[in-house]
């Protein structure tokens, strides 16, 4: 039998021989309708394939990677089964076994050529932003901000927004920007992305050698800023994820809601019948469902309306994981549940806390108008200019 910690043996025990009561809490066996993706499910299959009761193949390898790592049946688990931390140890061993789906292998790739999880390296900040970057960033500040992987790659310019804006926040000091080609301690780096990525691929060792490089490039700093809740989840002392710190790490919106007590935006943003969609890292793993709320009511001029479903038992967009990378209408099919939640509650407008969240519900809303970024919002509440198509055409609604 293959060996695996107390804690993952004895969830894949209790989850095997429960009558699937978090069925309905899943992402997964909710998109797909098919009980082989449930959380007893993959639980049973991992718990038969490590007692060599069904023979690990490529099959049963990728039937572990139709998990979004939401946390979302943990929250109705009378046991508190950490079912994630559970499939990321199978992951880890049907990658060690070469059988991991090739979208998962593919990240690998991508991490080893391009530094993040993207076909591409990652865009010049210079070519996307008029501003020097000598002028936003100070390389000596203690503070060091490290972008979300998606923004960075993606959305270039608001990297160098967001860093006016934490300048703004931090008493009109800036702080120092840990990117590719340049980090925070003065050397250079490839290290565009936290390596979450490579975690959820199941690519464990290269996830260890990519953490260990990463604190290392950090471990000057006082403080690391980032608006990733992957970065945040997997280096916070006290998450499932996150081990034993050797940097400070705080996610953008924890850090927004101290320093908002003392700086003013300059004009609250309006928003049309606005709904909070929380995040499942920064709620269920990181627990800022009421630091979100701060920061919303703080950039906002009227009320943000709650789901039915919010806080700990909001549903997942489908976003995370590698789910949308395997199994990518079943993922689509996520957000565009959240959607129909949306309109179906009387709401007009979905805020979110996650720049991935984001893009996701945006794929399914078909408008940006009907999907706004928490740092959208403070970028536009504290006057500093965004690219252009970062809020669309129509300015604030």
């Amino acid at each position: 039998m293959r060996q695996f910690s107390d804690d993952i043996e004895k969830a894949t025990a209790y989850c095997t021989y429960c009558p699937k009561m978090c069925r309905f809490s899943c992402p997964a066996s909710e998109a797909e309708k098919r009980e082989t993706v449930t959380p007893w499910g993959m639980m049973r299959l991992f718990e038969l394939a490590r007692d060599g009761s069904v023979e690990l193949d490529g099959s049963v390898a990728e039937t572990f990677y139709h998990c979004t790592g939401c946390r979302r049946c943990q929250t109705w688990c009378e046991h508190d089964n950490d079912v994630p931390e559970a499939l990321w140890a199978a992951r880890d061993w049907v990658h060690s076994e070469g059988l991991a789906p090739e979208p998962a292998s593919h990240v690998t790739d991508q991490f080893e050529e391009f530094g993040g999880p993207f076909d591409e390296p990652a865009p010049s900040l210079d070519d996307e932003s008029s501003r020097a970057l000598d002028s936003v960033f100070d390389p000596d500040s203690s503070i060091v901000f490290v972008p979300d992987c998606t923004t960075r790659w993606e959305d270039p310019a608001t990297v160098v927004a967001i860093g006016l804006l934490l300048a703004r926040l931090n008493g009109g000091e800036p702080v120092a920007l840990h990117t590719p080609g340049a980090a925070a301690d003065g050397t250079e780096t490839d290290r565009g992305c936290c390596g979450a990525p490579l975690a959820a691929a199941g690519d464990g060792a290269g996830w260890r050698r990519w953490r260990s490089g990463l604190e290392a490039e950090l471990q000057e700093a006082d403080l690391v800023v980032t608006e990733c809740p992957s970065m945040a989840a997997h280096f916070s002392e006290g998450s499932s994820w996150g081990k034993q710190r050797r940097v400070h790490v705080e996610h953008l919106i924890g850090f927004m809601a101290r320093e908002l007590q003392e700086a003013t935006p300059s004009e609250p943003v309006r928003l049309t019948d606005p709904m909070l969609h929380d995040s499942c890292l920064l709620t269920r793993q990181l627990g800022l469902a009421d630091e979100t709320r701060q920061v919303v009511d703080a950039l906002t001029d009227g009320d943000v309306s709650e789901f039915d479903f919010n806080r700990d038992e909001a549903p997942c967009c489908g976003a995370s994981g590698l789910y949308d990378r395997v199994a990518p209408d079943a993922a689509r099919r996520c957000a565009a549940s959240r959607i129909d939640d949306l309109q179906r509650e009387g709401g007009r407008t979905v805020v979110c806390g996650s720049a991935d969240c984001t893009k996701a519900l945006r794929g399914e809303a078909g408008s940006e108008e009907t999907v706004r970024d928490i740092v959208e919002l403070a970028l536009r509440a504290f006057a500093i200019e965004p690219p252009a198509h970062t809020f669309g055409e129509g300015g604030q609604t």
